[in-house]
């Protein structure tokens, strides 16, 4: 879904584009003065009229144009989407849990458990968001992290499940991104966590409680290439679904190879 660039919210209907910055814009903030346009300088405002005559040319300053592009082009967290990635964080901490095990076993819940649920599902959602968002601002389209309410509430509640739901947030992509950018984009969380899944798992042979942490990266990748909106997989299959088949395979087989 298309946004608008300056506050976020999805466009209904066709977007406007600042022909002096280049941004994406809702109705209400598609005017230069309405998403402070980095194009125009306070003090020289023209009219529509004006701008549009042959007598009084508009000419955006490059310097300024080329320091917006800059910018967008930065792998930068606001103050919001650090926040929202720690509430993100602690839901998945949870998640992953032995609480199911406590409930149904009774078995005791170890700061070793504590450790490395905090050190796998830590690691594998930072990283997973950051390459979504990095892969991203390499193609072009500024990107931020969006904290998902309902899908909090069900990571959390999933910790006392044997199933684990994993989707405390998502980031969004601003702009019009093609089929094609949109399944590398998509593609780019789920197979940061396969990468990590087999660096611990072959670290594990020297340090064994390594397979628990490759296990979490391993199902966090395989949950999110599910092909169900609104998860990777459902944007990653309708862009290359071949490299979405390998990829969830090898998801699939590295959960099953460690978890059971």
């Amino acid at each position: 879904m298309v946004r608008c660039e300056y506050c976020g919210k999805p466009i209904r209907g066709l977007p406007y584009r600042c022909k002096y910055c280049g941004a994406i814009l809702c109705v209400e903030h598609h005017l230069p003065e309405n998403h402070n346009c980095p194009g125009l300088k306070r003090g020289v405002w023209v009219s529509l009229r004006e701008s549009r005559s042959e007598r009084i040319p508009y000419v955006p300053p490059i310097a300024a144009r080329e320091e917006t592009l800059m910018r967008r082009r930065m792998l930068t967290f606001s103050g919001r989407e650090v926040g929202e990635l720690i509430i993100a964080l602690i839901a998945s901490i949870v998640a992953f849990l032995p609480l199911f095990r406590w409930l149904i076993f009774r078995r005791p819940i170890t700061k070793f458990d504590i450790l490395l649920s905090v050190f796998g599902a830590g690691l594998g959602i930072i990283l997973h968001e950051i390459a979504h968002k990095s892969t991203a601002i390499k193609l072009g389209y500024p990107a931020y992290f969006k904290l998902s309410k309902l899908g909090v509430m069900l990571t959390f509640i999933s910790g006392i499940l044997p199933v684990k739901i994993i989707m405390p947030g998502e980031v969004l992509v601003l702009g019009v991104p093609s089929r094609r950018d949109m399944g590398y984009i998509a593609l780019s969380g789920p197979l940061a966590n396969i990468v990590l899944a087999i660096i611990f798992l072959l670290t594990s042979m020297f340090i064994k409680p390594f397979r628990y942490v490759a296990g979490i990266n391993a199902y966090i990748a395989f949950f999110n290439l599910l092909p169900i909106p609104p998860l990777d997989g459902s944007k990653a299959i309708s862009s290359n679904i071949a490299l979405w088949v390998i990829a969830f395979v090898i998801a699939l087989v590295m959960t099953i190879f460690i978890f059971y």
